[in-house]
Order: C-alpha cells, then sequence, then structure tokens
C-alpha cells in the first residue's frame, strides 16, 4: 500500500504520523521502495515506516499516550503543509546558494540546508579547513545512509519542527537537495522545486579555484548525477553572467504569485 502524507502508519509496535513520503531505490534488490517519515507517536521522535506497514484506520487502535502525540503533532504537521518550502537541486558549484541566499534576503525565508548537520560533523573531526573537503563530507553523509537511507532528511525534519514549535520563520529554502530520498520526500510536502542547470567548463573552473583539483574527482560521484533526472517546477541556466541573476528575479516572482 503507498504510504500517505498525514495519516497513520503502523509497522509493529511503532505508528508513524507520516509527514512526508521519500522513494528510493534499494541498491540490493534494485527496486524502488518507499518510506514514509514523520513522528513516532509513542515516543514523539522522528521516526519512519517502510511500504509494508499499515494504516491506522481508527483512533481506537491508539494508546493514551498516541493520542495525546497526535493531537500535539498534526497541527504541526498541517502548518508545514501551508507553508512555503522552495527546494533547490543542482551539481557542485552550480550555483544553488547563490539562488537561495536570494530568496533568503529577498521574502525573508529560512536557509535550512540538509548538509548542516554533515558539515557540522565534518568540522568537529577535522576543524576549519582553508578548502572544502568534499572527500570528508561525502565520506559522512554516505556512510551515516548506509545505516539509515533517511538519516539526513530526519534530522533535518527535527530541525525544523524546532522553527515551528518556537514560532519562528516558517518559510524555508532547502539548498542542497541531491538524492531522488530527499526530492521526493519535500515534493510530497508541497515544496516548489527548482534545479539549476550549469555551464560545464566554467563550473570545472569554479570548482578547481576554490575545492582544488582534487575535488573534480568527485564530478562523478553517484550523488552528482541524479539531479538530472529530477522533475521540478523551474529550470535555471547559470552561465556564471547576469543574466542568471535575471532568471533567479523570476523565480522570486513566481514565489510571489504563488504566496
Amino acid at each position: 500500500m503507498d504510504l500517505k502524507v498525514g495519516s497513520i502508519f503502523q509497522s509493529g509496535d511503532r505508528a508513524i504520523l507520516v509527514f512526508g513520503v521519500s522513494e528510493y531505490v534499494d541498491p540490493f534488490i534494485e527496486s524502488k521502495k518507499q518510506s514514509g517519515i514523520g513522528i513516532n507517536l509513542e515516543t514523539g521522535q522522528v521516526d519512519s515506516v517502510n511500504q509494508y506497514a499499515y494504516p491506522v484506520r481508527s483512533f481506537d487502535d491508539l494508546s493514551e499516550t498516541q493520542l495525546e502525540t497526535f493531537s500535539h503533532y498534526y497541527p504541526i504537521l498541517r502548518a508545514m503543509l501551508k507553508t512555503s518550502m522552495v527546494t533547490v537541486s543542482g551539481k557542485a558549484r552550480s550555483g544553488k546558494d547563490t539562488l537561495a541566499d536570494e530568496i533568503v534576503n529577498s521574502k525573508n525565508y529560512k536557509k535550512l540546508p540538509l548538509s548542516a548537520p554533515v558539515k557540522q560533523v565534518h568540522s568537529i573531526i577535522y576543524g576549519q579547513l582553508d578548502i572544502k573537503d568534499r572527500s570528508g563530507l561525502i565520506l559522512i553523509g554516505e556512510t551515516m545512509c548506509e545505516k539509515d537511507p533517511h538519516i539526513w532528511i530526519k534530522v533535518w525534519l527535527r530541525e525544523a519542527l524546532k522553527h515551528f514549535t518556537k514560532g519562528d520563520k516558517k518559510k524555508f529554502v532547502i539548498s542542497d537537495v541531491r538524492k531522488p530520498s530527499e526530492f521526493t520526500f519535500f515534493e510530497s510536502m508541497g515544496a516548489f522545486s527548482v534545479r539549476i542547470e550549469a555551464d560545464e567548463e566554467a563550473r570545472r573552473k569554479i570548482i578547481t579555484r576554490k575545492d582544488g583539483k582534487e575535488a573534480l574527482k568527485h564530478l562523478d560521484d553517484k550523488t552528482e548525477s541524479y539531479v538530472d533526472s529530477f522533475d521540478t517546477d523551474m529550470v535555471l541556466y547559470n552561465g556564471y553572467d547576469q543574466k542568471y541573476f535575471e532568471d533567479i528575479g523570476m523565480v522570486l516572482k513566481r514565489l510571489t504569485n504563488e504566496g
């Protein structure tokens, strides 16, 4: 059965209020799988269920604790689904942060990238480096995903929930959506999506200048190729010129029109 945002799905003794549905390809069986990511109604913690979970049909099937947790988090879920979220996808140094920063500065969004906790862990392990250590970041990010393919989505959701419970900014721009599991999760929550294509020669020169020649070897990493298949709401081309900023203006106008 397909998982559904806003519904409760049961797997064993875990009942999960689904905030978003993530689709990904299981590398072991090479088939598409679904996971519902949301709140465990027993523990109140971010958790997930797979596509074999069954829907809870009646509140009578929930314990008193689960009902209390549901009554707390369901209004937050509804508010999150009504808020404005923008995802930005693109390859390394394609201009993702440039677009995201313009959205933050012009539209009062909160920048909440998936990679923020990865960079925090990297900083703790390696300290502050002069150039971007893509090898180290990929090692941390992908190693954790081997244990849980949705680990960074879950961390993101925890952070987003903090902003809702504290009454902070409730419009998010996620500036680094690279994997199908990430893209489909935010898509299921109604996010507006933008993909950036970039002049390849110029992009390589920028990577070499800012990250060093060693970083070029990561251009063929699988996390760099997924974005080409994303069916986004808008596609921008970055020729690393003024035209890109004019196109960013089109995104800002679109966000204004959509409220």
